[in-house]
């Protein structure tokens, strides 16, 4: 497994049809163009960061967060089903918590499928952790949500998760 040299950077409405395909092969249920173009339209709740290898023009990844009074919701995280397991993931999620940092926000939550480990396991590395289950929550198929917070009180960006 090695490490990719990523740079992260504002998405744009140019980056849409990249961050398209890699939705439609994450995703049973995708998010569509008008989704992701409403959260990029929204510049007063909504923020978002693309992620590119180094000297690579290709999108390679993705979040999508809105702020919600003192806390972050993370909507969206993908990475190129090709490139994962390879610090891609991990660096959208850094990115997103130093913003929830800078913001001096005091938490964010998430919804993940029960059945994505991997997943599960990067969001707890980073010192999430479980505060609910919303049943059925997903669709195609059916499934179950763990509801997980990460609280900035309680953690530090020089965590376990956050050194690179």
């Amino acid at each position: 497994m090695t490490a990719l040299q990523i740079h992260l950077t504002p998405t744009t409405v140019f980056d849409l049809e990249q961050i398209m395909a890699i939705e439609k092969a994450s995703f049973p249920f995708p998010w569509t163009k008008g989704m992701f173009l409403n959260e990029l339209l929204d510049k007063s709740y909504s923020t978002s960061f693309i992620a590119r290898e180094a000297g690579d023009a290709r999108v390679i990844g993705y979040v999508f967060i809105k702020t919600l009074y003192d806390e972050l919701h993370l909507l969206n995280i993908a990475v190129d089903p090709m490139l994962r397991r390879k610090g891609v993931g991990a660096a959208l999620l850094r990115q997103t918590l130093s913003f929830l940092e800078v913001k001096r926000m005091r938490k964010m939550i998430l919804e993940v499928r029960v059945s994505n480990r991997p997943a599960l396991d990067l969001y707890l590395k980073f010192g999430f952790r479980e505060i609910g289950l919303r049943p059925n929550y997903y669709c195609q198929p059916t499934e179950n949500a763990l509801l997980l917070q990460y609280e900035a009180a309680a953690n530090s960006l020089l965590g376990e998760g956050m050194r690179t």
